[in-house]
């Protein structure tokens, strides 16, 4: 798990803020008056602003967060606002009212963000994501993965249809189409969760060199609740 939020000094107490190394000036009038510390070190995934992040000096395992990115990409300013926040840890708590089995069934997983921080001042902040569900025996890969050509070779995906050894059109009803639409109608249908199933929130769990079956879903605040729906 994460460390504790909650920092108890002398003169008070207080709770820990993540900032990006790229977001320090856009923070610096409001956090100005505290210490910065660079106690933890992070590298990016498939997006800038989402962080496995560490701390050097401790044995603990990594942890995620998705944070405040000030820079613009594609034509979007990656700023993590209050909605974004709220939205992941209000989907986080709806989805722990899901029977557990019946997601197993379906073998649908969510890398859960159940607490975020934002300020008040500016409603940026920062959401804690959790990758306990991770087996150091398998690979999750996003699904862009499967398509990109890696130096000097073929898209994996060209290679993993080699080896399953079926037509491609098969393999990609088998393995990609018919499992991802499966698991959006059941989320849309029986749960009014509408996400934005993308390739770079979609991760496909690999294994012995060929998908398992399971989707991992990440970015909470990408799913909007639809009542009508549930």
């Amino acid at each position: 798990p994460p460390p504790s939020l909650k920092i108890t000094h002398s003169n008070g107490r207080f709770v820990r803020f993540f900032v990006h190394p790229h977001s320090k000036a856009l923070f610096e009038k409001t956090l100005g008056k505290y210490d910065w510390k660079q106690e933890y070190w992070a590298t990016p995934s498939s997006s800038h602003r989402s962080l496995l992040i560490w701390d050097p000096d401790s044995n603990s395992a990594p942890f995620g967060i998705k944070t405040t990115l000030d820079a613009m990409i594609g034509g979007d300013v990656r700023h993590l606002s209050r909605s974004q926040v709220v939205r992941a840890t209000a989907v986080s708590a709806l989805l722990k009212t899901i029977d557990r089995k019946a997601l197993e069934r379906r073998v649908i997983v969510f890398v859960d963000e159940p607490l975020g921080v934002y300020l008040n001042k500016n409603e940026l902040g920062y959401s804690v994501r959790e990758l306990g569900f991770v087996d150091p025996h398998t690979e999750l890969i996003p699904m862009f993965s499967l398509y990109s050509k890696l130096p000097g070779g073929r898209p994996p995906i060209v290679d993993m249809i080699e080896r399953s050894g079926i037509p491609a059109t098969s393999f990609l009803e088998k393995f990609i189409i018919k499992p991802l639409i499966d698991q959006y109608h059941y989320l849309a249908w029986e749960h009014g969760l509408v996400g934005e199933m993308h390739e770079q929130n979609v991760l496909m769990e690999i294994k012995n060199g060929l998908p398992s079956g399971r989707f991992f879903y990440r970015d909470l605040a990408g799913f909007t609740l639809k009542p009508d729906l549930r």
